[in-house]
């Protein structure tokens, strides 16, 4: 069981079972109480502005106008899950309509809920790559129903080394153009989570409970853990060995993870590319145990994200949406002194032109 779907049962099988269970079926949809709204949510400039100009954008089809929406929905829960701050996403629904407006309470409530049980147990996102995928797309003159996943590489700020990619839940939208906007009207999913919190739920209250639930959660099973380690000798053996295991995994996961900040080590620096006749020059530098990259002209970085199965391939998404790979390259001394980026199916040769100094690697570390 990777990550995601361990957070899911945890929040399902300690959290929400502590209170009854109800089914959000179709029926009881159409009789569902009114969600009181959770959180005090943030206004996500960028987002908003990003989403404002793709509406109103006349060569942009309607297709990608939908989308737009939709996408927009996700990266703002996305982008609350790395700040720990819940960000609004109010301006994507229809809020004259009483069920988009149900909808909206709901999500942002349940999202309120679920990012303070990720703040308190230490489950917040350093990094993610959206990759939605489409299924089904219909345009019925100004109505549209959608029909996605919203999947992302995601990376936890406790394991920056792995990615987690899914699985992610089945999306159903359904969309209006109202005042030269595409806005959501409702949304279904059929996750474990919303199956187990029905409509009218008080998500604050929940908030607030959390820790002292997780608390008890956590005296009982130790009181029974302690109980079985004296009454219990195959228990007690299948802990023993369990722990040793884990020394064993622990010791091999410090070595993995200081032979990847070697290998960010020795790319660090400042490489020159020419593009199409351009040049280039981005920077390699080594923060917060990731490897980040940036132009000569930018004041942040962007994380680059690892293929997997080749410490010197990486990826990353620019603020516009392209993505681009590198591939870092030894010399025959076993210096890395070149670097490969594909761009759009075309590839671009840089070169390091200056090593970082490796104090402020240990500094930026």
């Amino acid at each position: 069981m990777n990550s995601t779907q361990l957070i899911s049962r945890v929040f399902v099988v300690l959290f929400l079972g502590l209170m009854p269970i109800f089914s959000s079926s179709l029926f009881a949809h159409l009789f569902q109480e009114k969600t009181p709204l959770a959180g005090e949510p943030v206004f996500p400039k960028k987002e908003y502005s990003d989403w404002l100009k793709q509406q109103g954008d006349p060569f942009l089809e309607t297709e990608a106008k939908i989308k737009s929406t939709v996408n927009t929905f996700f990266l703002v829960k996305y982008e609350s899950w790395v700040s720990g701050k819940l960000m609004d996403f109010n301006f994507l629904f229809d809020q004259s309509d009483p069920q988009a407006h149900e909808d909206y309470a709901y999500e942002r409530s349940l999202m309120h809920y679920l990012l303070e049980g990720w703040k308190y147990i230490g489950n917040l996102l350093s990094h993610y790559e959206y990759e939605p995928k489409f299924y089904d797309l219909k345009i019925e003159g100004k109505k549209a129903t959608v029909m996605m996943r919203p999947k992302a590489g995601i990376i936890h700020r406790k394991t920056p080394d792995v990615i987690d990619n899914g699985p992610w839940t089945d999306y159903i939208f359904k969309l209006e153009f109202v005042s030269g906007n595409w806005l959501i009207k409702s949304i279904r999913c059929n996750d474990e989570l919303h199956e187990s919190y029905p409509h009218g739920t008080n998500f604050e209250q929940l908030a607030l409970d959390l820790p002292d639930k997780i608390k008890a959660f956590n005296d009982t099973a130790e009181a029974e853990h302690r109980e079985r380690m004296q009454n219990d000798p195959k228990y007690k053996e299948f802990i023993e060995r369990r722990r040793e295991q884990q020394k064993e995994q622990f010791s091999q996961q410090r070595k993995n993870e200081e032979k990847r900040l070697q290998v960010y080590h020795e790319i660090a620096g400042d490489y020159r590319f020419i593009i199409e006749e351009k040049t280039l020059d981005i920077s390699f530098y080594v923060q917060d145990r990731y490897l980040m990259g940036k132009q000569e002209n930018e004041s942040e970085g962007i994380v680059l994200q690892r293929i997997e199965g080749n410490p010197m391939e990486f990826k990353f998404r620019t603020p516009d949406g392209r993505v681009y790979e590198l591939r870092f390259l030894r010399d025959e001394n076993g210096k890395i002194e070149k670097c490969l980026m594909s761009k759009e199916g075309k590839e671009y040769e840089g070169f390091k032109v200056r090593e970082l100094n490796m104090s402020f690697l240990e500094f930026a570390v």
